[in-house]
C-alpha cells in the first residue's frame, strides 16, 4: 500500500537558519572515524621529492597513517588529481628539462584503473619477469572503482565510490578467465546478496520522493512504482492510489492515468517493422508529450529516472533504450508494444548483478595484490574485502611491480631509435620527471591522450577528442542508524526533482566482513547524480560538457548542503533528523565518468572499424591505447578487454 510521508520544514526561517537546523555548521564528530585533517591532508602533494634514484622512497605513501579509503570530504577526482592535467590541456603548460628517473621498465602505464591496473596483469602473464611502472594521477588506485569506508563504534562500513557491480552475465572468457585467476567466485559472491536497490531493498519498499523545492510540498511515494517502472503481477492494481497522491495538478494526475491504463498505437502510422528504428530517433520526453500527450508536468516525473545511466534526461535519451530500462509506454504500442512487453516480462529476476561490499573496487585491490608481493595478505576475495593495504609497498625499490600514485602523466613519446624505450614524463609534488619503458599502454581518459602524443596522427586526436565522458556524482552518507528507512518503509529511492536522482541504503557481507542489515546500528546511504540530466538543451556531448562545469564550480559545502536537505525532506517523516543523524559524507566527484557510447539522437551510424573509439584506440609505435573509452562501454569487461587487447598488440608486435 502506498505510503505518504510529509516534512514539516519551517520555511518561514532564513537560509543561515535553515542550515544550522540542517546541521550543516556544526562538526561532525569523527573521534573514531578513520579520517580526519591529519590524514587529508596527505592528499594535497605540496612537498617536494628527494633527488630520485633506485633507493628513493616515494612520499606521501610512506607516510605510516596513508589509507586514501577512509578519506571523506571531496574524494573522486580530488583536489590535487586534475590541476596538472587541466594545466596541460587548457593552458597548453609544458614541463621542459624534467629530471631522468634512474629506473628501468619493460612496460610503463599510463592510469592506475581497472584497465591499467589488468595491462600490467596481462603484460606481465606475457613476459614473467617483466618490469612494469603504473603511473595514476589519483592518491589511490583503481580509477572510478574506489571504495569508501567508514569506521564507527569500532566496526568498518563500506560503500562504492564509483564503479557499482558485475554485470557477470554479459561478460566474455578474457574477463570471466581474470575474475577467476583472482579468486572471485560469482555463485558464492551472490549468495548472501540482498535485492538491489530497485527491488525491495532489505525487504523495504522503493519510494518516489517528490521535493518541496520544485512540487510544493515533501512527499515520498512507497511501493510497487507502476507509474515509474514495470510492476510485478499484482502491481496493475495497485498505481491508481499512487497516481493520486502524486503532487501535481488534478488535470496531469487525469492524463497520466489514461495514458497508464488505456491499450492503444500511439504511433499507428508506424508499421511494427519499423517501429524499432523510429523509437531508437525519438527522446522519451518527446513520445510521452507529442505521442502519448502528457502534459509536461506529468511527464516531467519520468525525466531523470534513468539519468544515472544514460548521464542525461528523457529529452535526451531514446525512446526504446527508456522503454527497455522499464519506463512506461509499451501499452502505448498497438502489438509491437505488447510483443516487447511479453520478451521483457520473460527475463529472469535478480540475475544481473553481482555486489561486492565496496562495488568493484575489490577487483583493482585483488589485482594490485597479485601484483605487488606483500602488499596486503590473503588470497580470495574474501580476505581482500577486509585486508589492510601497505601503500607503502606500492612503489618499493626493487619490486618488479611498482604503482606510483599522485603522478600525472604530461608527455609521452615513441622512442626517437630502436635502443631507446617510449619516454613518459609526469608530474609529481609540482617537479617533473622523465622515465623510460620498452612498451606503453595509456589506459586514462581517451580526451586527454591528444595533449599527452601530439605526435600522434591528426585523424586519431580528433577521435579520440570526439567522446566527453559523462559526468557523475557518487556520494556516501554514514547515517547514525536505519530507523528511518523502517519508518517510511523504504530504502531505495528516485527523486525527480533532487540533483541527487537515485538513493539507496547499501551494506553488503563478504567473508568475515559483516554489514547486515540492522535498523539498529549506522547505515550507508548511496546516493548519485548526474549533472548532465539537469541541462535541456543540446547532444550528449553538449550536455556533458555542462554538466561538468557545474562539478568543478560546486564545494564541498554545496554538496553537503543538498545532501542533507535532500534526506531531510525524504526520510523526515521516519524520524530523521540532519543535524544529528548524519555521521560522515564522502562526495566522489567524476567529471569524467562513464565512457562515451554513442548519442543515436546526434550522432551517425559508423561502420566498422571507422567508429571514434576504434579509430582513438590505434597503436602507435610502442605505444597501445586501452580503457574502458577504448570499447565505448562503461563496463568492467570492456576494461579488462580492451587492456588485453591492447597488451597483445604489444606482444604480438614482439
Amino acid at each position: 500500500m502506498a505510503d505518504e510521508r510529509d516534512s514539516r520544514k519551517d520555511r518561514s526561517r532564513d537560509s543561515k537558519g535553515r542550515d544550522r537546523d540542517l546541521g550543516l555548521f556544526q562538526p561532525i564528530t569523527r573521534r573514531d572515524l578513520l579520517q580526519g585533517a591529519g590524514v587529508a591532508a596527505v592528499g594535497a602533494v605540496t612537498a617536494p621529492l628527494a633527488a630520485l634514484s633506485e633507493e628513493a622512497e616515494f612520499a606521501p605513501e610512506h607516510a605510516p597513517d596513508y589509507y586514501p579509503p577512509t578519506r571523506t570530504h571531496l574524494r573522486g577526482n580530488h583536489e590535487g588529481s586534475f590541476e596538472v592535467a587541466h594545466a596541460r590541456a587548457w593552458q597548453g603548460k609544458q614541463w621542459p628539462n624534467p629530471t631522468r628517473v634512474d629506473e628501468s621498465y619493460d612496460l610503463a602505464v599510463v592510469g592506475g584503473g581497472i584497465s591499467g591496473l589488468a595491462a600490467a596483469y596481462f603484460y606481465r602473464a606475457a613476459h614473467k619477469n617483466a618490469r612494469v611502472l603504473v603511473l595514476d594521477n589519483h592518491d589511490d588506485f583503481g580509477g572510478h572503482a574506489k571504495r569508501n569506508e567508514f569506521h564507527h563504534g569500532g566496526e568498518r562500513y563500506l560503500s562504492i565510490g564509483g564503479s557499482v557491480y558485475l554485470e557477470h552475465t554479459h561478460y566474455g572468457d578474457v574477463t570471466l578467465g581474470l575474475l577467476d585467476e583472482l579468486g572471485v567466485d560469482i555463485a558464492r559472491l551472490r549468495e548472501n546478496q540482498d535485492e538491489d536497490f530497485l527491488h525491495r531493498p532489505f525487504g523495504l519498499e522503493s519510494g518516489v520522493f517528490f521535493d518541496s523545492d520544485h512540487y510544493g510540498t515533501d512527499r515520498l511515494l512507497t511501493g510497487p512504482l507502476l507509474p515509474f517502472t514495470l510492476a510485478g503481477p499484482d502491481g496493475e492494481y495497485r498505481w491508481r492510489e499512487q497516481v493520486s497522491r502524486i503532487p501535481i495538478s488534478a488535470k496531469a494526475r487525469t492524463e497520466l492515468e489514461r495514458f497508464l491504463s488505456e491499450r492503444t498505437d500511439y504511433l499507428a502510422d508506424v508499421p511494427d517493422a519499423k517501429k524499432a528504428a523510429a523509437l531508437s530517433k525519438m527522446p522519451y520526453h518527446d513520445f510521452l508529450v507529442k505521442h502519448a500527450g502528457l502534459p509536461d508536468e506529468a511527464a516531467g516525473i519520468y525525466q531523470r529516472y534513468l539519468a544515472v545511466y544514460a548521464g542525461v534526461g528523457a529529452d535526451a535519451t531514446a525512446t526504446d533504450y527508456c522503454l527497455k530500462g522499464g519506463l512506461p509506454g509499451l501499452r502505448g504500442l498497438g502489438a509491437y508494444g505488447r510483443a516487447l512487453e511479453t520478451e521483457m516480462s520473460s527475463y529472469p529476476a535478480g540475475t544481473v548483478g553481482a555486489y561486492f561490499p565496496d562495488g568493484n573496487a575489490t577487483v583493482p585491490r585483488l589485482l594490485v595484490r597479485a601484483l605487488v608481493p606483500g602488499v596486503a595478505a590473503g588470497e580470495n576475495m574474501e580476505d581482500v574485502t577486509g585486508a589492510r593495504f601497505d601503500y607503502s609497498r606500492l612503489d618499493a625499490p626493487g619490486s618488479k611491480v611498482r604503482i606510483r600514485l599522485n603522478s600525472t602523466a604530461v608527455h609521452v613519446d615513441p622512442p626517437k631509435a630502436d635502443d631507446e624505450g617510449v619516454s613518459v614524463t609526469y608530474v609529481r609534488g609540482g617537479r617533473a620527471y622523465r622515465v623510460r619503458a620498452r612498451d606503453c599502454v595509456l589506459a586514462g581518459y581517451h580526451e586527454m591522450i591528444p595533449h599527452l602524443c601530439p605526435r600522434l596522427p591528426e585523424e586519431q586526436k580528433a577521435a579520440l577528442r570526439y567522446g566527453v565522458k559523462t559526468p557523475l556524482v557518487s556520494t556516501n552518507v554514514l547515517l547514525r542508524n536505519g530507523k528511518a528507512f523502517t519508518g517510511v518503509g523504504a530504502a531505495g529511492f528516485y527523486a525527480p526533482g533532487r540533483f541527487h536522482t537515485m538513493a539507496f541504503a547499501y551494506g553488503r557481507s563478504l567473508g568475515d566482513h559483516r554489514q547486515d542489515w540492522n535498523p539498529e546500528k549506522p547505515v550507508t546511504l548511496h546516493m548519485i547524480a548526474a549533472p548532465g540530466s539537469e541541462v535541456h538543451a543540446g547532444s550528449m556531448r553538449d550536455r556533458f560538457r555542462a554538466g561538468r562545469r557545474r562539478l568543478y564550480e560546486m564545494t564541498f559545502t554545496d554538496y553537503e548542503r543538498e545532501v542533507r536537505e535532500h534526506l531531510a525532506g525524504m526520510l523526515g517523516g521516519g524520524g530523521f533528523d540532519p543535524s544529528r543523524d548524519v555521521l560522515a559524507i564522502t562526495v566522489n566527484r567524476w567529471p569524467h565518468g562513464y565512457a562515451y557510447d554513442r548519442d543515436p539522437l546526434h550522432d551517425p551510424e559508423w561502420r566498422d572499424g571507422e567508429a571514434p573509439h576504434e579509430v582513438g584506440r590505434r597503436r602507435f609505435g610502442r605505444i597501445a591505447i586501452a580503457n574502458s573509452d577504448a570499447g565505448a562501454a562503461a563496463y568492467l569487461d570492456c576494461a579488462v578487454d580492451q587492456a588485453h587487447r591492447a597488451v597483445q598488440e604489444l606482444v604480438a608486435d614482439g
